[in-house]
């Protein structure tokens, strides 16, 4: 099945699905916007990284390319937001005074963790090493 793929002002990229007739969808497109009509395969089924992807009107056989300092801002999202969760029980117990040096020591521990990721985030040079990275730090 053929789907519509075109650039949003936001930067995100637009997939329409068309139910019936491509050429009918091409309709819901924005007026003075570039489009392509693209197979199913064309399209990347891993969606990891879905709101950095852009619309490649070159003529490389891929039609969509990810950008990688988008990329990268939502693995740190999902990096920060997996430290968050690790870090909630170790907020209580800092706040218990029997508990509170073994919860910072436990913190500092996470955040030493968290550094190594951040910069391995910022060295990843495309998608796939992007995603061993948050793989290996079990995020994803």
């Amino acid at each position: 099945m053929s789907k519509i793929l075109y650039q949003q002002p936001s930067g995100i990229l637009a997939i329409i699905m068309p139910s019936g007739d491509v050429n009918d969808a091409v309709n819901d497109v924005p007026a003075a916007t570039t489009y392509e009509i693209v197979d199913d395969s064309d399209i990347p089924t891993d969606k990891t990284f879905r709101v950095a992807w852009e619309h490649d009107v070159s003529v490389a056989p891929e039609k969509v390319k990810t950008d990688m300092p988008k990329a990268k801002v939502v693995a740190h999202d999902i990096r920060r937001e997996a430290r968050d969760e690790l870090f909630k029980p170790l907020d209580i117990k800092a706040t218990i005074p029997s508990e509170s040096t073994q919860a910072e020591i436990d913190r500092q521990v996470i955040r030493d963790s968290d550094a190594i990721v951040q910069v391995d985030i910022d060295a990843a040079v495309d998608e796939p090493a992007l995603k061993l990275v948050l793989t290996d730090a079990a995020y994803l």
